[in-house]
């Protein structure tokens, strides 16, 4: 984030690592039914992408938009491994946003 000393940045999880002190956007934060059941394999990948992805259609769009330009959302899971932050990445390109990995 030092690399980026003009962009405020945002987490999308309730647990922020101590010592960084940013901003959550609760809207993007799974329900943690949805995240514990995941976590006790009562559901799988396919389930919690259908079920967040439900959860993100009551998204306001032009709020968090405006909330995001020109700002980043911090995630510690790399591209390729199932996230809820790859998910979030997937749901903003599918409605028209331009995601870019920062590194």
């Amino acid at each position: 984030m030092k690399k980026y000393p003009n962009m405020k940045f945002f987490s999308i999880s309730e647990n922020i690592p101590k010592g960084i002190n940013i901003p959550v956007i609760d809207e993007l934060v799974p329900i943690p039914t949805l995240t514990f059941s995941y976590k006790k394999e009562q559901i799988n990948e396919d389930d919690f992408r259908k079920n967040y992805f439900c959860q993100l259609q009551f998204v306001n769009r032009l709020k968090l938009g405006n909330l995001l330009q020109e700002n980043c959302i911090v995630s510690d899971r790399p591209l390729d491994v199932f996230s809820h932050a790859n998910l979030v990445v997937e749901w903003l390109e599918s409605v028209g946003f331009e995601v870019q990995e920062l590194k």
